[in-house]
């Protein structure tokens, strides 16, 4: 419902939950089945930036009023996302930009 409210259903191949799944975050079976992706975008460093890392895909942390700073105190200490962002509005520039490295000429 969050997605639909935001006009942003049709750009998501897939929303996941854990009942469907069989398996929660961070353990990498929550994207079985999912084409590989180009990124995961989540707010949570311990369950999102862990699962973008174990399913080869770049990490975006939704830091909406963290510090740059902020701790997941069940986070590894050496896990950082690719990309931090405090607003959803910015995830459009980062996809155009992993596609420009990844593929050049393909994002126009």
């Amino acid at each position: 419902p969050y997605l639909k409210a935001l006009g942003w259903d049709y750009l998501f191949e897939a929303v996941i939950t854990p009942d469907r799944a069989f398996a929660a975050k961070p353990h990498p079976a929550i994207m079985r089945g999912l084409y590989p992706g180009l990124l995961h975008i989540g707010d949570r460093i311990s369950h999102d930036v862990l699962v973008a890392r174990r399913t080869n895909r770049k990490a975006v942390l939704l830091a909406r009023g963290m510090e740059r700073s902020h701790i997941d105190p069940l986070a590894p200490a050496t896990l950082s996302p690719d990309y931090q962002i405090d607003e959803l509005g910015r995830v459009p520039d980062i996809v155009d930009r992993l596609l420009e490295m990844t593929a050049p000429g393909l994002s126009d």
